[in-house]
């Protein structure tokens, strides 16, 4: 299983995907059922900011302080714990400028001719 945290620090608000599920949905090119939380069936998912939690620093900072995107449920989604995230789930990094900032076109959003 893989740890991760909520994160109290989201990157943008926006990205032009339109919401961070549809961000996910994107840039992961998965078929998304459910919550992503091991033991968790529930389907009422958003996009969710999260850090993994890989280690920590000698200041009890992530090791990896790389922000990604998530497809929980609305209750883990809040979650103050640590999440186990199931080991076959894509982290889509949060990052507009990597995925879908300016500059950047993807089938969703590229014009019909």
């Amino acid at each position: 299983m893989i740890e991760v945290k909520i994160s109290s620090n989201p990157t943008e608000k926006n990205c032009r995907c339109g919401n961070w599920f549809q961000h996910y949905k994107n840039f992961s090119f998965r078929q998304i059922t459910g919550c992503v939380v091991a033991g968790c069936s529930k389907v009422d998912i958003v996009g969710t900011h999260v850090h993994k939690l890989d280690g920590l620093d000698l200041h009890s900072k992530p090791i990896d302080s790389t922000i990604y995107i998530l497809p929980l449920c609305k209750e883990h989604s809040e979650s103050k714990e640590v999440l186990n995230i199931l080991p076959s789930t894509k982290f889509v990094i949060a990052d507009i400028k990597k995925t879908c900032g300016e500059g950047f076109m993807t089938y969703v959003d590229s014009p019909v001719l």
